[in-house]
């Protein structure tokens, strides 16, 4: 698990690492004893294997009793309401956004490092958060 937020004083809802194990779904519903009562958010392998490979700053946040999150490498912020996902903020990061099919799920760590290597610049979401007037977005690029 990467990171997790209550839903309520006996449920969280969860964003998992090794998404590949978790039949590629980014979130998990669970309850406080750590049993998991619904996974959701099915992604493409690409994406999982994106997931599994970076941690990134914070990738959810309440606001508004309405969930969001962001997932590594991504440039949209979505939004959860009951177990419906749907993208709610998108950053248009132009030609430095990481192209969707860049990495595939076989790739180990080192070819994912490579391919990333290759591309001139990139930037994705790292952390966000969302406040009344404003939503804060921390963008992160190629370190050289």
């Amino acid at each position: 698990m990467k990171e997790f937020i209550p839903i309520n004083d006996t449920t969280f809802l969860a964003l998992v690492f090794r998404t590949r194990s978790n039949d590629l779904n980014f979130l998990f519903k669970m309850n406080d004893d750590g049993k998991v009562e619904k996974r959701f958010f099915q992604r493409n392998e690409s994406e999982a294997r994106a997931n599994d490979y970076r941690i990134h700053g914070k990738g959810i946040d309440l606001w508004n009793n309405i969930y969001y999150f962001n997932h590594p490498f991504s440039d949209t912020i979505f939004q959860i309401q009951e177990e419906n996902v749907r993208p709610m903020f998108y950053v248009n990061y132009g030609d430095k956004a990481i192209p969707g099919n860049l990495l595939e799920l076989s790739d180990p760590y080192n070819i994912i490092n490579e391919k990333l290597s290759r591309l001139d610049d990139y930037f994705y979401i790292n952390s966000f958060g969302i406040a009344d007037h404003y939503i804060y977005v921390c963008s992160s690029n190629k370190v050289y």
